[in-house]
């Protein structure tokens, strides 16, 4: 086991810690494939980490194909609710590969369903992604009144973000 594996398992680890860890490995060969690969094993309570890992290296655009889809095949992991919005902000940051393009869409569709209005707002972010599929067209445009209704802030910031950028 890597150094690194035992710091995303560790339930002391803080996000702090994740950037540290990031920063030190983000450019060894095999590190996000590796973190991806994790997600397959890692408990519900601490996927979460190895999620943010991944989303930081979306947030660089140095997240690769290959561990995109290892992420779209492990959605399972998400029972966390952090796991679930992180896996949303990631999704809202790159495109999914088309194999996993309707496994993707029903948990965004799910999550758009959660008690959290940050999970939601971020479901939406990722749904909004592929509005120019047909095939999603009409579920997303019923997520974008239905969010037009929710009382939540973030919800109506994350709204005007997405239309203003459209």
């Amino acid at each position: 086991m890597q150094l690194w594996q035992g710091i995303i398992e560790s339930e002391d680890t803080t996000v702090a810690t994740l950037c540290e860890l990031y920063a030190r490995n983000r450019d060894a060969p095999g590190f996000l494939a590796a973190v991806a690969t994790l997600l397959e094993v890692l408990e519900e309570d601490t996927a979460w980490r190895a999620v943010w890992i991944l989303k930081a290296a979306a947030e660089e655009g140095v997240l690769g194909v290959r561990e995109i889809e290892i992420v779209a095949r492990n959605l399972d992991v998400s029972r966390h609710w952090a796991a679930r919005l992180i896996l949303c902000q990631l999704f809202a940051r790159v495109d999914c590969p088309e194999a996993e393009r309707e496994i993707l869409f029903c948990f965004l569709l799910k999550c758009f369903e959660d008690r959290r209005v940050i999970v939601r707002a971020w479901a939406l972010s990722a749904m909004w992604r592929f509005r120019r599929d047909p095939r999603f067209r009409t579920e997303i445009e019923r997520c974008m009144r239905a969010a037009g209704k929710d009382p939540g802030k973030a919800m109506h910031a994350r709204l005007r973000q997405l239309t203003r950028h459209g």
